[in-house]
């Protein structure tokens, strides 16, 4: 969930810089273009959001950046063994990233101010961030049935032979074989177009003008006809499913001016200047009231602040250029950000610090026995690209500890934290920090005297290891360490930490 989380927050990172750039560009050619084209931007913002796939990049190259986060360890999941089969895996596939990226940038995250690690931080994010779209997504539904409701409910069909004849015709002109219904409310203030699977046209009770009526019909059956009511759908899912990005809120309010824009031009398109200026009386008419417009619904005016607006747009609608061109390049520019910039959260789980999980076990078994001071945890890059050498298992001998050591480029030996190892002879070495003495001899495996194994979990599902049971029925992990059977199946720890198989 880390990695799907973080992914959400980079597409909205990716959006809201598309959004600035929409207003940035509006802003510089107003008055040149038509706004048509950020009517396909917001479209293509809003899909891109609601389908958050990550796109293959395939050989192109790419700019990640790497999440390094620290997870609690309890205890020595994996032996010795293991731990230079994950160094290897881990050497292959930095080798892999290299070819792959042309630059990658780790960022080191352990722990923030609250106690909380990284990771951590993401799945409570990614938990508040569902539960919030989860909520408001039915809250839209509620607003949604109830609003169709109560207009359905109150609502009756028009009888007025001439206003039928009119809506007629105008639908034969808009070429619509199926037109919406044609209903009268008188609980409204402003002609609406509401329903996406059953819409209707809801005219209010007050009286218009045979011209002014057909200004209204004409208007509504064209958000009809261009699907306005769906693309405001999207607009609100959009905004619903990522509710913490305050960028969404503005497209949505733009975009349903736009919408406003678009349909006057399209019913102005074949008007006369004359009937351009008694247009734009109906839309003063009705702006000057208090307009109530239902959820998910399309009405005639929004008030008086977007009437300004509207009037601006029809005046100017014969100097504004249809353009699409920024709609096509801010689109290939939030494709291309999304090809070309990854992100990752990794788990930083070293080699070093599985032999630290070994030698704390140890510790735990036997509170007086002796051991060398645990390592810092380090990337295990860090350690590989700075030896040469294969790596050498030295086990303590006096106690069960182990560790690694490489042979650097002076010809010293060193374990992954710096500390310097002599070589004495017979596969004895001795360390030049605490002169503890160290063997080439491994001790005996407990798993070639075991007579069963099972193979259990910590409760995080964060670790897993194998457990011996011996001769004597004790049962023990790769590292030595004890643990105690439960009537239940499970297994407690030296650390008291209960594994589950």
């Amino acid at each position: 969930m880390p990695e799907f989380v973080l992914h959400i927050l980079k597409m909205n990172l990716i959006a809201a810089v598309i959004l600035l750039l929409t207003e940035l560009f509006s802003r510089l050619s107003r008055g040149r273009y038509a706004s048509g084209w950020k009517y396909w931007v917001w479209f293509a913002v809003a899909v891109f959001l609601l389908v958050p796939v990550k796109l293959p990049s395939g050989r192109l190259p790419q700019l990640t950046v790497n999440f390094v986060v620290e997870q609690p360890v309890k205890t020595a999941d994996s032996n010795l063994l293991a731990a230079q089969k994950e160094a290897e895996v881990s050497q292959q596939t930095s080798a892999q990233t290299v070819q792959q990226t042309f630059h990658s940038h780790e960022i080191q995250l352990k722990e923030t101010p609250f106690g909380f690690t990284f990771d951590q931080l993401l799945r409570l994010f990614g938990e508040i961030w569902l539960a919030g779209a989860l909520f408001l997504g039915l809250v839209g539904l509620a607003r949604y049935y109830l609003a169709l409701h109560r207009l359905y409910r109150w609502s009756l069909p028009v009888d007025d032979e001439d206003i039928l004849k009119d809506y007629q015709r105008l639908s034969r002109e808009a070429e619509l074989k199926k037109p919406p219904k044609l209903l009268k409310n008188d609980r409204l203030t402003t002609p609406v177009l509401a329903g996406l699977f059953h819409p209707a046209v809801y005219l209010t009770n007050e009286r218009y003008e045979k011209q002014e009526l057909c200004f209204i019909l004409s208007h509504e059956l064209t958000h009809y006809q261009r699907r306005d009511l769906w693309y405001k759908l999207l607009m609100q899912a959009v905004v619903s499913s990522y509710w913490f990005n305050p960028f969404l809120y503005k497209m949505r309010r733009d975009a349903e001016r736009t919408v406003e824009n678009l349909c006057d031009a399209r019913v102005l398109g074949g008007l006369s200047s004359q009937e351009q200026l008694s247009y734009s009386r109906l839309l003063l008419k009705t702006a000057a009231k208090q307009s109530r417009v239902p959820y998910l619904a399309a009405g005639l005016n929004d008030g008086i602040l977007v009437f300004k607006e509207r009037i601006r747009c029809m005046r100017n609608l014969s100097a504004m250029k249809r353009c699409r061109f920024p709609a096509v390049l801010l689109c290939a520019v939030m494709l291309l950000a999304q090809l070309l910039i990854g992100s990752s959260v990794a788990a930083e789980n070293n080699l070093q610090q599985n032999l630290t999980q070994a030698e704390t076990e140890t510790r735990q078994e036997s509170p007086g026995m002796e051991t060398a001071e645990t390592s810092e945890n380090r990337p295990l890059t860090s350690t590989l690209t700075a030896n040469t050498s294969e790596p050498l298992t030295l086990y303590r001998t006096e106690g069960n500890g182990a560790n690694y050591i490489y042979e650097s480029g002076d010809g010293t030996w060193k374990d992954g934290s710096g500390r310097t190892y002599t070589y004495h002879g017979n596969g004895q070495w001795v360390s030049d920090r605490d002169r503890s003495s160290w063997t080439e001899e491994g001790p005996p495996n407990p798993a070639d005297q075991a007579v069963a194994s099972v193979t259990v979990y910590d409760s995080g599902q964060l670790n897993r290891q194998v457990l011996y049971q011996g001769p004597d029925g004790s049962w023990q992990n790769q590292a030595g360490g004890l643990y105690t059977a439960n009537e239940d199946g499970s297994f407690t720890g030296p650390d008291g930490t209960l594994w589950t198989p």
